[in-house]
C-alpha cells in the first residue's frame, strides 16, 4: 500500500481562493530624512550618512519610499524639520 503522505501537517490546510492570497505580511514603507545641520561637524560626510541611514533601514526590510537631505540651521525638538520642508517632502 502506498503511504498517503500530508503536506500540512498541523492541520491549518487551505483550499479553494484562500490557498492563493498572498500571506505575507506587507513591508513597513518609511521615509528617511537625513539632517543637514548648518556649523554641525561630524566625522563623516553627509552623503556618507544618508547611505548609513539607507543601509540600517534596509537592514530591519523596511521599503524606502524616498531620502533626502534636508538642510537646517539648528535642531529644535518642537520643528526638527522647519517650517515648509514637510510639504516638499510628501509622496
Amino acid at each position: 500500500m502506498a503511504e498517503d503522505y500530508d503536506d500540512d501537517a498541523d492541520g491549518d490546510r487551505k483550499s479553494g481562493r484562500e490557498r492563493f492570497i498572498d500571506q505575507r505580511q506587507a513591508p513597513t514603507r518609511v521615509g528617511l530624512v537625513v539632517p543637514d545641520v548648518r556649523g554641525h561637524q561630524t566625522g563623516h560626510s553627509i552623503e556618507a550618512r544618508k547611505a548609513e541611514f539607507e543601509g540600517l533601514a534596509g537592514a530591519v526590510s523596511f521599503e524606502i519610499v524616498f531620502s533626502e537631505i534636508v538642510k537646517v540651521r539648528e535642531i529644535k525638538p518642537a520643528t526638527f524639520i522647519g517650517g515648509g520642508s514637510d510639504a516638499a517632502a510628501q509622496p
